[in-house]
Formats: structure tokens, C-alpha cells, sequence
């Protein structure tokens, strides 16, 4: 849902793309989110075969509740195992976002 709502204007395929999931996974994966009416999903007026997805006003909120949550998770976690530890968790957290960004931006391309 995330990346659903950083990019509003975006096709479940190019959502998809983003998350490095297939279109079959992808549009699996919205079912539920469908049915828990978190998302809506709607019909490209220039090309049927295309579907966005829109965020709903429950699914914002949500949004928001769960990065409070995780926010909070992480600090918890981050306190609990030190300062010294916390920075080299964020090192290998910033390594394996940039390698995975990486690998995508070659999926993409090719």
C-alpha cells in the first residue's frame, strides 16, 4: 500500500515492477487489501486491460498506523541493542536497500 500511495498515478504493473512481483502475484496480492477495503481498485479508461490502485480513506489511515508502529518497533529495537550496534544495523540496512535497488533497476532494463 505503500508504494500505492508514494505513487498514486502508477498501473498495478508498473506497481508491481516496483516491488519486483509478477503481475499474477501482484494482483493477488491486492485481493485481500481489496476486500478489507483498503484499496480500490479502478479500470484505465484508455486501456481496460490496465487497473490503478487507490488508496481509501480507511487504507490511509491504516497507512499511517502502521508507520507508527513500525517507527516504534524500531526504536525499540534500536535501544535495545546499543548505539554501536544500531549504526552498523543501519549500514547493512542501507547496503542491502542499495544492492536490491541495484538489482531492480537491472530487471527493469532488461
Amino acid at each position: 500500500m505503500s508504494v500505492a500511495a508514494d505513487h498514486p498515478a502508477a498501473h498495478c504493473g508498473s506497481l508491481g515492477r516496483m516491488l519486483g512481483l509478477d503481475k499474477s502475484t501482484f494482483g493477488r496480492s491486492l485481493g485481500p487489501l481489496e476486500r478489507a477495503k483498503l484499496i480500490e481498485l479502478t479500470r484505465d479508461e484508455h486501456d481496460k486491460r490496465a487497473r490503478f490502485v487507490h488508496i481509501t480513506k480507511s487504507g490511509e489511515l491504516a497507512l499511517t498506523r502502521a508507520h507508527v508502529l513500525w517507527n516504534e518497533a524500531e526504536d525499540t529495537f534500536l535501544s535495545l541493542i546499543g548505539p554501536a550496534c544500531s549504526e552498523q544495523s543501519r549500514s547493512v540496512a542501507s547496503f542491502v536497500t542499495s544492492r536490491l535497488s541495484a538489482v531492480e533497476t537491472s530487471r527493469i532494463h532488461k
